[in-house]
């Protein structure tokens, strides 16, 4: 079965809030990384210059039993209850894309990165040569060798046409020098806690 991608972005009502959610959200990074072999990234990101106080979430799981097995943890557990017993930590519901990948790379050193920089956009994806040039720039990640890049297809949205990257690595920015279709949204990114990489059988190409 496929990896399953899931990303979070949430928008706690202050930066009291902001504290208390991406504390919760790095317990739950640290308990996956520890406990949970299915659950090959799990990252908490902020903005890296922005003064908003969004949080994005990035998670991948090997299959539906880990997805469904992290929803059942502790750690979710807890996030659940802060969020049902505080419903004012957040200003607005939370967005959440249910993904699959069209086109990824993923090398290990990205784990050797204490910085890395991430970039996160949502493009449309139209044309025919779209799904060509989303394989080209892959390619020119792998070229640079040292991170992430994956080409998501949103599936709550699948007529939409909207594809959202993710890039990480030493540097960034591959997804707005595409040419392929109009930036409908793009975030610099910084990395609270988590990780990009767990070794999983089958999937992406790793190195």
């Amino acid at each position: 079965m496929a990896p399953i991608f899931v990303i979070g972005h949430l928008f706690p009502r202050d930066q009291g809030a902001r504290h208390k959610v991406i504390e919760a959200l790095s317990d739950t990074a640290r308990y996956s990384r520890a406990n949970e072999p299915g659950v090959t990234k799990y990252a908490v990101t902020v903005p890296r210059t922005s003064s908003a106080l969004d949080i994005f979430a990035f998670e991948e799981y090997a299959d539906q039993a880990a997805l469904d097995a992290h929803m059942a943890s502790p750690p979710v557990a807890a996030i659940i209850n802060l969020f049902t017993t505080q419903p004012e930590l957040l200003a607005s519901p939370t967005k959440v894309y249910m993904l699959s990948a069209a086109h990824e790379m993923i090398r290990s050193a990205v784990t050797a990165l204490s910085d890395p920089t991430i970039t996160f956009s949502i493009l449309s994806n139209t044309g025919s040569s779209a799904p060509e040039k989303w394989h080209e720039l892959v390619a020119k990640a792998e070229q640079r060798g040292d991170g992430v890049c994956m080409v998501l297809g949103d599936k709550d949205n699948a007529g939409s046409g909207a594809i959202l990257v993710v890039e990480v690595g030493k540097s960034s920015g591959l997804s707005s020098d595409s040419g392929i279709s109009q930036l409908q949204e793009s975030h610099d990114l910084k990395l609270v806690e988590g990780y990009w990489w767990k070794r999983r059988d089958a999937g992406a190409k790793l190195a």
